[in-house]
């Protein structure tokens, strides 16, 4: 049987928020069976049918795994993010970093690692793409772009990426992310936080919990960044975009029952409504809290994490890119643990796109 490395007891006893699972040769034997059927039927992984047969096709992963985030799922675990690792990437097989973002979609080299990442993200919830972000692709390439090294974006990597919670803008986003690293020799770290770990006063909690913030969408969702040689852009596709830009909604950056906080935060693109000194002080001390609290791990190839995109920010290290066929280069994929309450921003029953 598949077992972890530590008990669950162990994993809420460890001193950061990440937990670990390690995969036995025989689990991973199990999950290349269950890749082998998948990748006969199917030659690539961005279309409705792949994430429903997909999501069905998780149930058969080891036990084990299945236990482990299905109890990270459900808060047994408290830890704000699960990293997964003995999934054994082939660096020859896969091939060069790809220099962009914009690569094509149909029988990749990577086929096999992009059903891997699927069929765990599955375990958390429906995967899903934003319209707005590479045409609704689930898997985003996440690699060094020289334009883009100063940019709050993925791309940087000359300067460090903030805290925020993904797609913070957006009332619809992931519940979960993970992120599957293929290359990281530059040793760049990513890096989290729980809101669990926080030492908050009952005063600035209050602060935070008030409706007094707005989030802008990040530069990754807009028209000039998402320009591609495989699809042609529609206006129609950016126009919640730009009514975010021009008339945010305003939030609260914490919200749930005082036992059970979540968060709704992006460093870069978030503000106080009326500049509040007192307000803008609550907020700056809860950055404080998420450097003082955060935990940080440096991906090797095959190690997956999951992160908590209610529970948990995330950010990462700047860090010199190899630029050219060994730069970094990592996955993306987004999930909600509910799909049925996004429809209002689908195109139909059975979309897994996202505006």
């Amino acid at each position: 049987m598949e077992t972890t490395a530590k008990s669950l007891t162990s994993y809420n006893q460890a001193p950061n928020n990440i937990a670990s699972y390690y995969l036995s040769k025989s689990g991973v034997g199990k999950i290349e069976a269950l890749i082998d059927d998948l990748a006969t039927v199917f030659e690539k992984v961005e279309s409705t049918e792949f994430a429903e047969t997909c999501a069905l096709k998780a149930q058969e992963l080891p036990i084990g795994l299945r236990k482990f985030l299905y109890s990270f799922k459900t808060l047994q675990i408290r830890k704000g993010a699960a990293l997964i690792k003995g999934y054994v990437i082939d660096d020859e097989v896969i091939g060069e970093s790809p220099s962009h973002w914009d690569m094509p979609w149909v029988n990749p080299k990577v086929l096999r690692e992009e059903i891997y990442q699927c069929l765990v993200t599955c375990l958390v919830g429906d995967i899903f793409g934003w319209v707005t972000q590479e045409n609704g692709r689930f898997m985003r390439h996440i690699v060094p772009i020289k334009k883009d090294a100063y940019e709050q974006l993925g791309a940087s990597s000359a300067v460090d990426l903030v805290w925020h919670n993904e797609e913070a803008f957006h009332e619809k986003r992931a519940t979960f992310l993970s992120l599957l690293c293929y290359r990281n020799e530059e040793q760049a770290e990513t890096i989290t936080c729980s809101i669990d770990d926080c030492e908050i006063t009952p005063e600035i909690e209050a602060l935070l919990r008030q409706k007094r913030f707005f989030i802008q969408p990040d530069k990754a969702h807009l028209p000039e960044q998402n320009n591609s040689s495989l699809w042609q852009l529609s206006n129609e596709q950016f126009q919640l975009i730009r009514s975010h830009i021009e008339n945010p909604p305003v939030i609260p950056a914490i919200r749930g029952p005082h036992w059970e906080r979540f968060i709704q935060v992006d460093q870069a693109f978030m503000e106080v409504i009326d500049q509040d000194p007192e307000t803008i002080n609550a907020l700056n001390a809860l950055y404080t809290q998420f450097d003082q609290h955060k935990s940080s791990v440096v991906m090797s190839p095959g190690d997956l994490i999951v992160i908590d995109n209610d529970k948990s920010v995330h950010g990462r290290s700047k860090y010199q890119p190899n630029y050219g066929p060994r730069q970094r280069w990592i996955r993306r994929v987004n999930a909600t643990i509910d799909i049925r309450r996004t429809h209002q921003y689908r195109s139909g029953p059975r979309s897994r796109q996202l505006y």
